[in-house]
């Protein structure tokens, strides 16, 4: 029996931005829900690797799914890959093998966290779909199962049927320059203050577009 919203079995904490670190030294922006426990206990968690921002374009989609699942006792946490949203870095091709990595390294972050019971499943729509098909074939410790919607594992069906170049890989190209082109949300970059202060939104948002 599903419990109806607002009456979920645990309340649920939010945490707007956290960092994951990567070796590279660079950093994934996440946003997190996390239910209620008794100190010291854990849950498996749910991962969403996704290019689409989870500080604007997609803030009320996440919090509607990813507030749920907490409320159901999963640890859910929405990372924004490298050159998108918050996150540092440049964005590349859309099978880079970036992507990957971070991805992996995302994983085992988590896995890792103390709430976590080091079992982390990814889902996601789309590109984030994609991500599970791509990070499952590389069969990471941390990754306990998949639920890609609307996924591909081949970027030519991708975007072509019959040999025919679809609308869509038009659509989706604009929509996505139009995301990736955009600042990093400025709260989230004033709150992490140390880099470049106030301004941090701006300095990041200049250093990208010159590289």
């Amino acid at each position: 029996m599903v419990t109806p919203a607002g009456k979920l079995p645990h309340a649920v904490r939010e945490i707007r931005n956290v960092w994951i670190p990567l070796a590279s030294g660079e950093r994934l922006a996440a946003r997190l829900w996390l239910p209620e426990l008794p100190a010291g206990e854990k849950v498996p968690a749910i991962m969403e690797f996704s290019v689409y921002r989870k500080s604007d374009v997609q803030a009320v989609r996440d919090s509607a799914a990813y507030g749920y699942l907490a409320g159901h006792g999963y640890a859910c946490v929405r990372v924004e890959c490298r050159g998108t949203g918050d996150s540092d870095g440049l964005s590349t091709d859309q099978f880079a093998t970036e992507y990957i990595e971070d991805a992996i390294e995302s994983l085992a972050w988590i896995g890792g966290q103390a709430w976590c019971t080091g079992q982390v499943a990814m889902t996601g729509l789309s590109w984030p779909g994609h991500m599970c098909l791509q990070v499952a074939a590389r069969n990471p410790p941390q990754l306990a199962a998949i639920l890609p919607m609307d996924a591909a594992d081949d970027r030519y069906t991708n975007k072509y049927h019959g040999g025919c170049l679809l609308h869509y890989g038009f659509t989706i190209s604009n929509a996505l320059l139009g995301m990736h082109a955009r600042a990093p949300h400025p709260s989230t970059s004033a709150r992490a203050g140390a880099r470049c202060g106030s301004s941090a939104w701006r300095t990041r948002w200049c250093a990208w577009n010159a590289g």
